[in-house]
């Protein structure tokens, strides 16, 4: 009599219910590599003035790792913008260049030294950690996967493969945009709050992937991820971390906010600077309750604000919110001075 016997069960990924350790730790600062500035040449026409960051990196001999520009706007003050930054060339730590780079700019050097010093950082990392880099594999290899809604794929790293050896969580890249595909069974272990199908685009949805498997990813990535997901989709973000934000933590729940708060006022969604009022901005407003709807410019009214008065108000809030009772409707009446020559002035 012949016995059958069962073949062994398929063994399954459960799903991660419990924030990762690497998850929290990412809510820190990320780690960043100290840097040495030396100043460069300066563009005599221009005034624009060149410095460069050196950094070791592994405990190797300093070698340069950025380049800014620093561009003159006003008295004492400077546009700071990185032009060149460390990067990973065809993901090989032997062909680590210094390239174009976009992204790091504004008014504060201390910002940019610590934005590089992250990002020089993140690249010591990856050289010594392949895991984080990936293995590149041919689109031909995803038949298993989702085709993705960005088109046809062009390149592909592989971040983790299955027990088949088939690519399992995959970042991929097409003519106009990219993102991570995941394998039926890896879109399975991610964590409720953060699962949502198995394409995440490149933008905000990757931060889900990051934070579901923050084993793959490194400490500057998994605080930018953790920081995305809080600023697109903060109801996520508390969902997993079971925290609350607090006001200044997250860019779409301050918006919300503010638009409760102005519901009923006139708030500018397009602003250009006055031809015919050289130091006025024609603004387009509609109230903060119409600001999300398709339909707003049937309600919207046109306002003169000084330029100075727009330019400093609007770096600080989503929105500018007008003043019915200062900012009008009408052109703005200048006072037209006289100058008289000496003819013309009157006699004492």
């Amino acid at each position: 009599m012949s016995t059958s016997v069962k073949a062994p069960a398929k063994a399954k990924r459960k799903p991660r219910h419990i924030v990762p350790q690497a998850c929290l730790a990412s809510l820190n600062e990320p780690p960043r590599s100290a840097l040495r500035w030396e100043e460069g040449s300066t563009n005599e026409a221009t005034g624009v003035r060149e410095f460069q960051a050196f950094a070791s990196i592994n405990g190797g001999e300093e070698r340069q790792v950025a380049i800014i520009s620093a561009e003159p706007r006003g008295k004492d003050r400077f546009f700071y913008r990185c032009e060149k930054i460390l990067c990973f060339e065809e993901f090989d730590s032997d062909k680590m260049r210094v390239r174009s780079s976009f992204g790091i700019y504004g008014f504060n050097m201390a910002d940019l030294d610590t934005q590089i010093g992250r990002s020089v950082k993140n690249v010591e990392i990856m050289a010594g950690n392949p895991m984080y880099v990936g293995r590149s594999v041919s689109p031909q290899s995803l038949e298993h996967l989702s085709r993705g809604p960005w088109g046809k794929i062009q390149n592909a790293r592989a971040l983790r493969f299955d027990q088949h050896g088939r690519p399992d969580i995959v970042t991929v890249s097409t003519a106009g945009h990219g993102g991570y595909i995941l394998s039926e069974d890896a879109t399975k272990e991610m964590p409720s709050p953060l699962r949502s199908g198995r394409c995440y685009e490149e933008d905000c949805g990757w931060s889900r992937v990051a934070l579901s498997f923050p084993e793959l990813f490194t400490p500057l990535e998994l605080y930018t991820a953790q920081r995305t997901l809080a600023n697109y989709e903060p109801d996520v973000w508390e969902k997993y971390f079971g925290q609350e934000l607090a006001p200044g933590m997250s860019q779409e729940k301050d918006n919300r906010t503010f638009l409760a708060k102005h519901a009923d006022d006139y708030l500018v969604v397009s602003a250009i600077t006055s031809k015919d009022y050289p130091d006025f901005v024609e603004v387009t407003a509609v109230r903060g309750k119409m600001t999300g709807e398709m339909n707003r410019h049937h309600e919207a009214k046109h306002f003169y604000v000084p330029s100075e008065e727009y330019s400093a108000k609007s770096r600080r809030e989503p929105y500018f919110v007008i003043d019915l009772d200062r900012h009008s409707e009408e052109p703005p009446c200048l006072e037209v001075k006289n100058e008289l020559t000496e003819d013309e002035a009157p006699s004492p």
